[in-house]
């Protein structure tokens, strides 16, 4: 579940500079994100997954976002760290909300480093390096577009959460030494875009409504069954 929320996130600032470094791009979105707190997120992965929602990291972390594909739709919330999970098994019946409350504050606060655009670009600051940028318009404005290559040896040696370590070197058993990540941003160094391509497992995410006010409701008490 900590891989299927793919980076999300992070005061003032400047235009990026000409040629950076990941650290640099890094403390520049979370400088910029930070004073946000919120955006609108959309997404599609490789396998047809498409989803949908919003996130806040203040004045409490919640989020709430939709997804379908080829098994259905789904829907995952996140409130005073407690995760609700709504499967296309469970669409039909009559408590079709899963809780899970127990242990699941650090599978929160996993989800949400995830989701931290600053703190991911700070986790491949040692494994990745700029390889490229050029101006484009994605939705429309213009923005910068960042090619970054990453070491996938450098970023596993880096990864300290364990599911996602695991998932990396299910990724270096198939082969696949290096990974090709894309940062799309604006003029303010807000996140419009992310891509990251891999053999069938590629994904882009695209980020709107920075600052906007997010409003996230836990389901119904009679629709959800509790997992221990």
């Amino acid at each position: 579940m900590r891989t299927a929320l793919l980076v999300l996130s992070g005061c003032a600032g400047t235009g990026a500079p000409e040629t950076p470094d990941v650290g640099a791009l890094a403390a520049s979105v979370t400088a910029q994100t930070a004073s946000r707190r919120s955006a609108h997120v959309t997404f599609q992965t490789a396998g047809g997954t498409t989803g949908q929602g919003d996130y806040r990291v203040s004045p409490d972390v919640a989020a709430d976002f939709s997804m379908s594909s080829a098994l259905g739709p789904a829907r995952f919330i996140l409130l005073d760290k407690v995760i609700y999970l709504r499967l296309p098994q469970t669409e039909r019946s009559a408590r079709p909300w899963t809780r899970f409350a127990a242990g699941s504050a650090d599978l929160a606060d996993a989800m949400i480093e995830q989701a931290d655009i600053g703190r991911q670009l700070e986790k491949i600051r040692t494994a990745g390096t700029v390889t490229g940028t050029a101006t484009e318009h994605p939705d429309g404005r213009p923005t910068t577009r960042y090619t970054i290559d990453v070491d996938l040896a450098r970023l596993i040696d880096a990864e300290r959460d364990t599911v996602v370590q695991g998932s990396l070197r299910e990724l270096a058993k198939r082969g696949v030494t290096r990974i090709p990540y894309r940062l799309w941003l604006d003029g303010e160094n807000l996140p419009v875009r992310i891509a990251v391509d891999l053999p069938g497992r590629s994904s882009t995410t695209d980020y709107t409504r920075w600052g906007e006010p997010v409003q996230v409701a836990a389901p119904p008490g009679n629709q959800v069954t509790d997992r221990t």
